[in-house]
């Protein structure tokens, strides 16, 4: 089975396939093909307000990141213009890819409205780590509407832990006001203070 995980590539936080053990949720609205979905037109319409272009592209031969990754969908865009473009493949790229991505959009837009950002950059770790801890939990909240695999769910406790490190964390307990700032900005009903013991006993991680 192919599965999916997230790397940073560049200028774009990309969702790509691999040749790990990551599940699919198992839900049949959540996997169905983006293209395929009864949600297309209703999801494309939300992203035109968002002022997001789709592109749809070939992915099957493309690798990026490392090791034997190939891309799902990737957000490209700055916060100067306001414009985002999501590229998807309609053969691989699934509704709840989207909807990822679309939870980075709405991110990108309250970080550009606040203006927080400052001289920092979009892509350092820690502020990924703020981008993809919230797209993750975002996850998480949804998955629990629907009937979803245990895996899945373990999946969503893992990346949240590998980015959201203990480093991170410290950090925002750290006196870097700055940092705290831009975390509050990018997912403000997050609570930064990340009980891990919690997190891996609601999703059942060892």
């Amino acid at each position: 089975m192919e599965t999916k995980t997230t790397v940073l590539n560049g200028n774009k936080l990309d969702s790509t396939w691999s040749d790990s053990t990551i599940p699919f949720t198992e839900n049949t609205t959540l996997d169905k093909l983006f293209v395929e979905s009864s949600r297309f037109k209703h999801l494309s319409d939300r992203l035109v307000l968002l002022n997001v272009d789709l592109n749809a592209i070939d992915y099957s031969h493309k690798k990026i990141g490392y090791g034997n990754t190939k891309a799902q969908a990737g957000l490209i865009g700055n916060l100067g213009d306001g414009k985002y473009m999501i590229d998807f493949d309609p053969t691989r790229t699934t509704v709840l890819d989207i909807l990822h991505e679309k939870h980075h959009i709405i991110q990108f837009q309250r970080l550009a409205k606040s203006g927080t950002l400052g001289n920092k950059s979009l892509f350092s770790k820690y502020v990924v780590a703020g981008f993809e801890r919230g797209a993750y939990e975002y996850e998480l909240r949804l998955v629990t509407r629907f009937n979803v695999s245990q895996n899945y769910k373990r999946f969503l406790g893992e990346q949240i832990l590998n980015y959201y490190t203990i480093t991170v964390q410290r950090k925002y307990e750290s006196h870097s006001k700055n940092f705290k700032k831009i975390l509050n900005v990018i997912e403000p009903f997050l609570n930064p203070k990340l009980d891990r013991v919690l997190l891996k006993n609601r999703v059942e991680l060892s």
